[in-house]
């Protein structure tokens, strides 16, 4: 018996061995590579980016690769590359928690270039990048220069990505970054179609360039920014500039700039930063749902678009907090937008154009007296027919801040807002060719009896 059971563990034990370097061949044929097979260390002392760059510059022999970072602390001191003009597909994963790349230097991360026109694929998940951002002060070695910024993700001229389960921390500059070469100046026929940023960790990820010396002006410093995008997906991440740890506001949490149109913004947390989301240049039908701003003076900006169309192409803001909550008192941080936009809901587009009909719905826009907030509007709208509905702007009554709320053009549905402790509610539409203030349905709204109106409710 005990003869029998011994052959039997030398069959199992050969059985293992056998599939063992099968799927170690299996691997091989599908080209995953471990960057530790090229030298790197994970000790967190050794400069592993030399090992690190030869596995990538391996990956762009195949069409598509995977590249496997096992748990350890991979220290670089430059940029890993990947540059790839064909038509590819490439993943980079590490164990969750447990693999890491940082540095102690003044550098981007990953960078990965596809062709003019866009035909490759990045997976990238499961890994901690740790960059070297050091806080605020007079003295800080890259605030206000121009140029002056790194990358956690730079992702140029690609058409599929999917980035999630990530942690970027501490990296000045851009902590995830999607762009076409040509920016505004490319076509939609370039746009990213498959683009999806989930379940990621942005901190304390920031740059501010204040001034138009040397470079263009407020440049650098978001925690997610995509350019060159159709229908892209950005869902439950957290973007959190800690502001009583880095002592500084950064530029935008989420942009969406250039061409970008049609992305869902849903279920994130946003906080620190000049403005918590950004939106400009693009070409709208955008969907902001569901997400918390707050610790900014703007919750939500919308710019010019970049081009018009034949139809409008509204934005929809649905179920979103909006507070200035978390800014510590007495702050001398900078403010790169002005004073004149300054507004936890800052709405801008062309009279009439494609921005018209944009819906403001169920949204909660609350000042909070214990945290900072420079301006004295909590609201203003420069779009042309913006429909409000179920919305509460509020204040307590124990903050009793003077605070107005202005709708610059027509309005066109006003149904079920409430109006809390605001000083004053100016509906200026009557002022636009002598159409009326409210052009569609009026009903439902409230308010208190410290609240002014130049509109009867």
């Amino acid at each position: 018996m005990k003869k029998h059971f011994g052959i039997i563990s030398y069959l199992i034990a050969a059985l293992f061995c056998i599939v063992g370097n099968a799927t170690a061949m299996q691997s091989q044929v599908g080209n995953t590579l471990n960057v530790k097979s090229y030298g790197a260390k994970g000790d967190g002392v050794s400069d592993d980016t030399k090992a690190i760059q030869q596995c990538f510059d391996e990956a762009k022999k195949s069409d598509k690769a995977t590249v496997f970072f096992p748990a350890g602390d991979y220290l670089l001191t430059a940029p890993i590359q990947y540059t790839n003009r064909d038509a590819f597909s490439i993943e980079i994963y590490g164990e969750k928690g447990k693999s890491k790349l940082m540095t102690k230097k003044f550098t981007s991360f990953f960078m990965l270039k596809g062709n003019q026109q866009p035909s490759g694929t990045a997976i990238i998940h499961d890994l901690s990048i740790i960059g070297y951002n050091p806080p605020f002060s007079a003295s800080h070695p890259f605030y206000d220069k121009p140029g002056m910024y790194v990358f956690g993700i730079a992702l140029f001229n690609l058409s599929n990505i999917n980035i999630y389960n990530m942690t970027i921390r501490d990296v000045y500059g851009e902590g995830i970054y999607v762009v076409h070469d040509k920016r505004g100046k490319a076509s939609t026929d370039v746009n990213a179609r498959q683009v999806k940023i989930v379940n990621n960790q942005l901190l304390n990820c920031w740059g501010l360039h204040p001034s138009s010396s040397g470079g263009y002006q407020d440049e650098y410093g978001d925690g997610i920014y995509l350019s060159n995008v159709t229908g892209a997906q950005i869902r439950n991440n957290i973007v959190k500039n800690d502001l009583n740890v880095t002592k500084q506001f950064g530029r935008a949490g989420i942009v969406l700039e250039f061409n970008t149109e049609n992305c869902i913004v849903d279920r994130n947390k946003v906080s620190g930063y000049d403005r918590d989301i950004h939106i400009e240049g693009d070409l709208g039908g955008h969907t902001i749902s569901n997400n918390t701003l707050t610790g900014s003076e703007i919750g939500i900006f919308t710019s010019l678009v970049c081009q018009e169309r034949p139809t409008p192409n509204p934005i929809k803001v649905v179920n979103n907090y909006i507070s200035n909550a978390g800014i510590p008192l007495n702050n001398s941080f900078t403010r790169v937008t002005p004073m004149g936009s300054r507004a936890l809901l800052s709405l801008h587009g062309d009279w009439k154009k494609s921005r018209i009909n944009t819906i403001l719905s169920k949204n909660k826009v609350v000042y909070d007296n214990t945290s900072d907030y420079t301006s004295k509007v909590l609201v203003m709208t420069w779009i042309s027919y913006v429909n409000l509905n179920n919305n509460t702007f509020s204040q307590s009554v124990a903050a009793n801040k003077k605070l107005s709320l202005v709708f610059g053009y027509e309005i066109g549905d006003l149904l079920n807002n409430s109006f809390t402790n605001i000083g004053d509610v100016k509906f200026d539409g009557v002022k636009v060719k002598g159409e009326k203030i409210v052009t569609g349905s009026r009903k439902g709204n409230i308010k208190t009896a410290n609240t002014v109106s130049n509109l009867k409710f």
